[in-house]
């Protein structure tokens, strides 16, 4: 949950603000945009086929019966594509492997977890002051940024390398009185109470 704050905080100045969705946007469930619960497997029923656009004159399919809607062309192709990339990073058979585990973990996983709040997120803002010291420590070291190392294919890491200023680096340096683990100390002890008292 801490890794979840100071990601949503911290990097404020360097990712573009999020665009609110429109109200006409097409609302989808999962293995629509990327497979999220089995693996290669993606909607084919496309929103201009004929049973969807005039389904009263064209009965559906038996393959798209109860298949979502499916908004948006080429979401496989750039899947396969992602595959490709993983593919060379590691081997294919590794990619399959850590693909299917990761669907049938996002499909099983949700399951078996407790509810420990009745949204299961909270949004609310960082104190300032604290937030104040981690974008201090984050513009003093962005000179020792870092590719996180990066083992399973998760993320597209071999696309977009995942980079982070970590507190435990020897190399980092906060201020003359702290230190870089002094900083994370009061990020625990400021927010633990935080997320103690939402739970």
């Amino acid at each position: 949950m801490l890794l979840l704050l100071l990601l949503i905080q911290l990097p404020i100045t360097t990712f573009a603000k999020i665009r609110r969705v429109a109200p006409d946007s097409p609302r989808y469930g999962v293995d629509v945009s990327f497979p999220m619960h089995h693996h290669m497997a993606l909607s084919t029923n496309y929103a201009w086929l004929p049973h969807n656009v005039d389904p009263v004159n064209n009965p559906t399919p038996p393959e798209h019966a109860g298949v979502t809607i499916q908004p948006m062309p080429g979401r496989m192709e750039f899947y396969k594509e992602f595959l490709r990339g993983c593919a060379v990073q590691f081997d294919r058979d590794a990619c399959d492997y850590q693909e299917l585990e990761r669907t049938h973990t996002s499909y099983h996983q949700a399951i078996h977890m407790k509810n420990f709040t009745a949204n299961g997120f909270h949004k609310m803002k960082m104190p300032p002051e604290l937030f104040e010291r981690i974008q201090h420590y984050w513009n003093t070291n962005t000179d020792k940024i870092k590719s996180e190392n990066q083992s399973d294919a998760y993320i597209n890491f071999w696309v977009n390398p995942p980079q982070m200023v970590n507190f435990e680096d020897p190399e980092t340096t906060y201020t003359d009185e702290e230190s870089p683990l002094d900083l994370r100390e009061s990020i625990l002890d400021v927010t633990q109470p935080i997320l103690e008292e939402w739970m």
